[in-house]
């Protein structure tokens, strides 16, 4: 499992994209509208497969499935349950 951050100016908390080093399916979690294009590209860029998207922000949530797909988590259980799969 591989982990990237993407740091935004003013967020208390860095957004994190964790990807399965076998499968190349990857998760976003706290994505912000600021650098929601960042992300889309960088996963697009490296043909990443989005499993999910964790966010309370449910507008930002749809922008982002709309373009990667995957699962719109809203809780961090459901996040922490896809991410136990990952290797």
């Amino acid at each position: 499992m591989v982990k990237y951050e993407f740091e935004t100016k003013y967020e208390l908390v860095p957004t994190t994209i964790v990807v399965c080093e076998d499968t190349a399916r990857c998760l976003i979690q706290f994505p912000n509208w600021k650098n929601k294009d960042e992300i889309i590209e960088y996963i697009d860029k490296n043909n990443y497969i989005c499993a999910g998207i964790y966010a309370v922000d449910e507008e930002l949530l749809k922008e982002i499935n709309f373009y990667l797909g995957g699962s719109m988590l809203t809780t961090i259980n459901e996040y922490n349950l896809i991410e136990r799969q990952f290797t």
